[in-house]
């Protein structure tokens, strides 16, 4: 996959307005009025920061619908919903090899080991943009962890 084709690595904090957004009805995902409120009144920037990270995680496709990943996880309950989001956010090669890493050996990975793992994949970001990225990393791995007791 070239590097363009990628989807940008997530820029998107708070987790929990990730699990607001994968369970909006589907027909509201390309309603930015409709998301910056439910999400709590983000900015517009902002909700392009979570669709964006839905689209990371395969939930949500380019043109805003819901992936056969997001229609299923639509269909889960909470408890559900989190062991499958955890799973799906493990196979990242980012995701999945920090979480992996600060587990196993019960430390927390700092900042520059993680714009590290992301400058590895996405070689072209600014050192600014690899700092926003390595922080919302450290966010979803605070959520995993939270999530799963750790």
């Amino acid at each position: 996959m070239e590097e363009n084709k990628l989807i940008p690595f997530p820029q998107a904090d708070d987790f929990n307005k990730v699990i607001l957004l994968i369970n909006f009805p589907k027909e509201k995902l390309k309603d930015n009025e409709y998301i910056k409120t439910n999400l709590h009144d983000i900015t517009e920037r902002q909700v392009s920061y979570y669709i964006s990270a839905a689209q990371y995680l395969n939930v949500i496709d380019s043109k805003r619908n819901m992936t056969d990943v997001g229609l299923k996880l639509q269909t889960l309950n909470s408890a559900e919903q989190t062991i499958e989001l955890i799973r799906i956010m493990i196979a990242d090669e980012i995701i999945g090899t920090a979480f992996l890493t600060e587990l196993i050996y019960d430390f927390q990975l700092e900042k520059e080991e993680l714009i590290s793992m992301i400058r590895k994949k996405y070689p072209t970001y600014s050192d600014i943009i690899y700092g926003r990225r390595a922080q919302t990393l450290k966010s979803w791995l605070k959520w995993m962890k939270n999530s799963i007791n750790c």
